[in-house]
């Protein structure tokens, strides 16, 4: 084994730099969370059931898991949708797992990838618009 170069790309790091300054102290952010630790298959007494469900989730990753400070409690996942989303294969993934984390009651972001972000409007995409409850 060799080590990898760094946890994110340099695209996932100005994001998540980002991601950060917008939730401040209200939340803490992770990155690369397995989504078996953020959801499991609800246990039915079939076994092969459950294997078979959690085999769908084992591999995969959430982006960035936007937590509660105090309890951990998962608030939201936010996915860094670049050029390979479009893809189809990755299209379905993303859609299985987004059916996946409204089954379990946790709102997905879906955030395009670019070359800059605004605080400002990721606050807007996570908060909502504090000039539209005025």
């Amino acid at each position: 084994y060799i080590k990898c170069e760094a946890l994110m790309s340099p695209g996932e790091l100005k994001f998540f730099r980002v991601l950060e300054a917008a939730v401040g102290d209200t939340f803490r952010v992770f990155s690369k969370v397995r989504l078996a630790d953020i959801v499991q298959p609800v246990k039915t007494g079939d076994r092969r059931a459950w294997y078979s469900a959690f085999g769908v989730i084992k591999s995969k990753h959430a982006d960035f898991v936007v937590c509660d400070p105090e309890t951990m409690e998962f608030r939201l996942v936010v996915e860094l949708d670049d050029k390979s989303d479009e893809r189809n294969v990755r299209s379905e993934r993303d859609q299985k797992v987004d059916e996946i984390l409204a089954q379990a009651n946790i709102p997905v972001l879906h955030i395009p990838a670019k070359a800059s972000y605004s605080v400002e409007d990721i606050q807007r995409k996570i908060f909502g618009d504090p000039a539209a409850s005025a």
